[in-house]
């Protein structure tokens, strides 16, 4: 994903300084179809570039803390029992992911699983499409010990119309959990 969007920034840089290229010797040479073809590309590429900035952006670039990330997927900061959190969200137009990994004792998890969530099985939760593909953190890695048990909610938070599904996964041996929100337009 990264290497595809770093292609198409440079694509559209190239084909953006071409327009100015074209523009300025449209002027120097007093040509007005090269001046005029160079002005509209330039336009319609400066256009669309604004808007791609202002409309994915946000989204892209949103730079927040682990703790910020865990109070904003539980409507709760994290208690003092709370530790190790690390986080990672990846969102692009119409989709977003959260990725949280923390240790907790058992109430907090109990504070969280009474969001919603339902107990649920390891099957269940990966045939939900969920813990794969390219935007999974290394250290997320709910489903490699046996002793974790799954809790899942669908559309709890509302921040997507067409498809939201959390997973919570607890392991109380290590007292370490994963937390997965994926939304979709």
């Amino acid at each position: 994903l990264f290497l595809l969007a770093m292609s198409a920034m440079c694509a559209f840089g190239a084909l953006w300084a071409g327009s100015l290229i074209l523009y300025f010797k449209g002027k120097r040479r007093n040509s007005p179809v090269m001046f005029f073809s160079g002005a509209t590309f330039l336009t319609l590429l400066t256009s669309f570039g604004i808007w791609f900035v202002l409309f994915f952006a946000p989204d892209y670039l949103k730079s927040s803390t682990p703790q910020e990330m865990y109070e904003a997927a539980f409507d709760f900061a994290p208690s003092p029992d709370v530790s190790d959190i690390k986080s990672g969200e990846y969102g692009f137009a119409d989709n977003s992911q959260t990725y949280l990994r923390f240790r907790a004792s058992a109430p907090t998890i109990h504070k969280i699983v009474s969001l919603g969530f339902i107990p649920t099985t390891r099957a269940k939760a990966q045939s939900q499409g969920l813990t794969s593909g390219s935007n999974v953190p290394a250290w997320w890695k709910s489903f490699d010990t046996k002793s974790t048990r799954f809790y899942i909610v669908l559309n709890r938070l509302k921040r997507f119309t067409t498809y939201e599904v959390e997973l919570l996964c607890y392991d109380s041996q290590t007292r370490i959990a994963w937390y997965q929100y994926v939304g979709l337009d």
